[in-house]
């Protein structure tokens, strides 16, 4: 502990506050009572200074002086934080998270630094769920604005996943530092707000193909291996929009053109069927957009409809993970060597 901190490590000449009372009013009263007990022992010391005569001490600053001076330092640090995080909160978002370090743009002093770095850690999250707030206001805006508003939302969405990705790949390789946790900590942040904002968006219909059908009794809606949606006579409503939604996912994955389609399709419904992890996973991603519900789209695969086995998706997805953690570590490595040659 450095008792002297409060006093600019100069002890002679500056009072010490004590350190303790982080209270404001508790700060100046025991300011100014040790001023005024300072004053009395430099009093004491000049007499007898005077009888011995040597030359007398000057007497210290006042005590209102010195609380000034301490709270303008304060407010100096306080706004260098906010300068400094709101500048590192842009360039993140303009730069898409390419570029999320702590960037100072008003120099700190390295005897600040201590006092700085708290100060802007809880500046940098405010200012990064500032326009997560305010993204999530203008996609409630009707119209045009409202459909800005989400092209913000997605454009913010990708700067905070990028800025985890930049932040936990710089863990991985430096070790967890000051700088980079906070990249993935405010990351994360906004990627919560941004999940908050998308679930509160009004679920419209897509704008897709899709038919009224004959299909099982136990159907919604179905989508074919070249994507074309059809959905039970009847449906209608939050039903029919959710249900549109989902099959809209599927007929993503599908082949609709190109060379090779019959091939292709064939291929996607194999492996639809024939892998429980496959089919978990898209199925998972269609309930999810359907009703934008994370919770939601996990649960919707083992309902039975599906018949899915969770050893089957388990030991798949982990064969998966292994396969792909593998071949992924070949190419760094073989970049490496490359690149040391």
């Amino acid at each position: 502990m450095n008792l002297y901190r409060t006093l600019g490590n100069n002890p002679i000449s500056s009072l010490d506050p004590s350190g303790l009372f982080w209270y404001p009013g508790k700060y100046l009263i025991q300011l100014r009572r040790e001023y005024y007990r300072g004053l009395e022992l430099d009093r004491q010391i000049n007499e007898r200074r005077a009888r011995q005569g040597l030359p007398l001490l000057e007497p210290p600053p006042h005590w209102t002086s010195v609380a000034a001076a301490e709270i303008g330092d304060g407010l100096r640090i306080g706004l260098q934080a906010n300068v400094n995080a709101a500048a590192t909160a842009t360039r993140s978002l303009v730069t898409l998270g390419l570029w999320a370090e702590p960037w100072e743009v008003w120099t700190v002093a390295d005897e600040d630094r201590p006092y700085y770095e708290g100060g802007f850690l809880a500046a940098r999250v405010g200012w990064e769920l500032l326009p997560t707030y305010g993204v999530g206001k203008l996609t409630q805006v009707p119209g045009q604005v409202g459909r800005w508003g989400r092209y913000a939302l997605s454009w913010d969405t990708a700067q905070n996943t990028v800025q985890v990705g930049r932040g936990g790949y710089d863990i991985y390789e430096n070790g967890l530092n000051w700088a980079n946790g906070l990249q993935v900590g405010t990351g994360l942040l906004g990627l919560g707000g941004n999940y908050t904002t998308w679930r509160r968006l009004p679920r419209n219909l897509p704008n897709v193909p899709w038919s009224y059908g004959p299909l099982p009794s136990n159907y919604l809606g179905a989508t074919d291996k070249f994507g074309n949606i059809t959905i039970r006579p009847g449906l209608s409503g939050q039903a029919l929009i959710d249900t549109v939604r989902h099959e809209s996912v599927h007929r993503f994955f599908s082949p609709r053109y190109g060379p090779l389609r019959e091939l292709r399709a064939d291929i996607g419904m194999l492996g639809y069927e024939r892998s429980h992890f496959l089919r978990y996973l898209e199925e998972a991603l269609a309930q999810t957009y359907a009703t934008r519900s994370l919770l939601q789209g996990l649960r919707h695969p083992l309902n039975g409809a599906y018949k899915l086995s969770v050893w089957r998706v388990i030991l798949e997805g982990g064969g998966y993970g292994i396969i792909v953690g593998g071949i992924t570590y070949g190419a760094y490595t073989l970049s490496h060597f490359i690149l040391n040659r």
